[in-house]
């Protein structure tokens, strides 16, 4: 009789005392690894599964949930999530496990954004070809859980358990279709970079007391800062480098010719701190130069993507904005350093308000150029 691994589930012959596929003892099974991380959980549900189902063919219905569910994965994992399990028309992942980022809610909010962006896509096609439509609620909360780091064949999920998990899940109940609430440690940690509408408190199922929730409402224009904790510690051992920063803004103001400085080191040694000093140093001159961020993310990025962040904040165009509000954005912000109305195609494409056109290279760098230099006639730019 043949004997199951109850590692990997592998059938093995009855006279083996190792098994052929892991190696694992017979009648053994691994311990699963287990640890305290603290993770983004985003639930997801489709709206209208369930009377879907009742009016038409099965296959029918397979065919569009399977689809949707295949390319709302995709967007999860673009943005570094972990789909940890599908349940009927429901999805669960996680941002956190197994690799850990900075900005794991961040990532959760943007990933659960895009995918209601993608829905609605999926929407307009089948609306296009005479198919029926969906809608999906979607719940987003952080915190500390113990979840399994494998998954095993006894245990097909990673089974995250913690008040978070139980905050997504119920917050993903509450919301209407269409939006994405999330709950107090989301909102804390990426309110900076996403634009927020505030609930009012939601009595959830099981929770003693009403829980703060926002529902987002789209993605601020990105300055390439982290969130600050409203915490902020005094200054140690940088008099020397922040003096050197000071001095090079000071002779590019003076001698009105460009400068670069490069800031290196280590995670976490402070280079953008340093960054952030600067920029209170120079906000309190009389006369503030123009300061724009860009920032390459560890996703999502595409060619130029930290200067087309930069040029976007300098137009005031949002991720979210539609090709007709960033031409408009862009026309505007163009319009007050050029006369001619010239540049304006060249930063619609570096910002993403053109989607097909050819330029050479040279036309464009030639465009960034004097767009960067006629705005900085008018005042500093760093």
């Amino acid at each position: 009789m043949p004997l199951t691994c109850a590692n990997c589930a592998t059938e093995n012959p009855d006279q083996a005392r190792f098994c052929l596929a892991c190696g694992s003892p017979i009648g053994v099974r691994t311990e699963v690894r287990r640890e305290r991380k603290f993770v983004a959980m985003l639930f997801a549900d489709l709206v209208g599964s369930t009377s879907l189902g009742e009016r038409e063919d099965p296959e029918v219905v397979q065919d569009l949930v399977g689809n949707t569910f295949t390319r709302l994965s995709a967007e999860i994992e673009r943005f570094g999530g972990t789909v940890d399990k599908i349940m009927g028309d429901a999805i669960l992942a996680l941002f956190g496990v197994p690799a850990a980022h900075e900005d794991d809610p961040e990532r959760a909010v943007r990933a659960a954004l895009e995918m209601q962006s993608v829905l609605a896509t999926i929407n307009a096609e089948a609306n296009a070809a005479g198919r029926p439509q969906l809608g999906m609620r979607v719940g987003v909360e952080a915190g500390e859980v113990m979840v399994n780091l494998e998954r095993t064949p006894d245990l097909p999920d990673r089974m995250v358990t913690g008040d978070a998990a139980n905050t997504a899940s119920r917050l993903q109940t509450a919301a209407e279709p269409g939006t994405v609430v999330v709950g107090p440690a989301v909102y804390a940690s990426s309110s900076q970079v996403i634009d927020y509408r505030e609930l009012p408190p939601l009595h959830l199922k099981g929770k003693a007391e009403a829980i703060p929730a926002w529902v987002a409402a789209g993605v601020k224009t990105r300055h390439g800062e982290r969130a600050h904790l409203g915490l902020e510690a005094a200054l140690v051992g940088r008099d020397d480098e922040l003096a050197t920063l000071k001095q090079v803004f000071q002779r590019v103001v003076s001698s009105e010719r460009p400068a670069l400085v490069t800031v290196v080191g280590p995670a976490g040694v402070g280079k953008s701190r340093i960054a952030w000093e600067l920029s209170k140093f120079v906000d309190g001159l009389p006369e503030s130069p123009t300061w724009i961020r860009g920032r390459c993310y560890a996703y999502g990025n595409r060619s130029y993507s930290a200067f087309a962040e930069a040029m976007k904040a300098r137009c005031g165009v949002r991720d979210d904005d539609t090709p007709e509000a960033i031409r408009e954005d862009v026309r505007s912000v163009v319009g007050e350093l050029f006369d001619d109305g010239s540049v304006v195609a060249e930063v619609e494409a570096l910002v993403g308000g053109i989607a097909e056109r050819a330029f050479l290279r040279e036309d464009l760098f030639e465009a960034w150029r004097r767009f960067l230099e006629r705005d900085a006639a008018r005042r500093p730019v760093v």
